[in-house]
């Protein structure tokens, strides 16, 4: 029907023409109308899912590769998406089997059910690969989080370990300065050490 390429041009067309104005008043709405029945046909928003779930695939496999200790919740999450790409493709053939029969207004009723129970499916597809990127999502913030917290551990370590080495030359300083014999030692060489 109308996509985003044919309806400026068709607006375009007719701004050329005089005294449209009527015209554009009348035509820009149905338009509208027309595009928002074409965003919500079955083939378009499973076409909208089938490219979510080729997503979900990208995420799942660089998730693999971050995420080495969550390698068997990942490979069932793929299983899960992979449950999910068939129930797509079983809709796609079922669309695709599809011929409506509108000469009665039976065949119209039954039509609408079973566009309906598409759309039922196609939305829970839709779900079940949306929770599917949000766990690996959230699976992959944790394996960020782990990450750093074993960075900022090992830091700390460092720090510690350079701290007590530095704590060491002072105890050592002030041995020495207290190992010469002067018991009296003034509060610079104290604020030195």
């Amino acid at each position: 029907m109308c996509d985003d390429v044919t309806v400026p041009i068709v607006l375009g067309a007719l701004s050329l023409l005089p005294n449209n104005r009527y015209i554009l008043l009348a035509l820009a709405p149905t338009l509208v109308v027309v595009n928002v029945a074409n965003a919500q046909r079955p083939t378009q928003k499973l076409d909208r899912v089938k490219h979510a779930i080729d997503g979900c695939k990208e995420l799942l496999e660089g998730a693999k590769l971050t995420c080495a200790r969550n390698h068997a919740e990942l490979t069932d999450r793929t299983r899960r998406l992979s449950e999910v790409a068939v129930s797509a493709s079983r809709i796609q053939v079922r669309l695709l089997e599809k011929h409506p029969d509108f000469t009665t207004w039976k065949g119209c009723i039954k039509y609408v059910r079973d566009m309906h129970d598409m759309w039922k499916k196609i939305h829970q597809c839709a779900k079940d690969v949306k929770e599917i990127g949000t766990s690996t999502f959230v699976t992959i913030e944790n394996e960020n989080q782990r990450k750093s917290g074993e960075n900022i551990r090992d830091c700390d370590e460092i720090c510690h370990a350079l701290g007590s080495q530095a704590s060491a030359r002072r105890r050592r300083r002030l041995e020495q300065a207290l190992g010469t014999g002067n018991t009296t030692v003034s509060y610079e060489a104290l604020a030195y050490v």
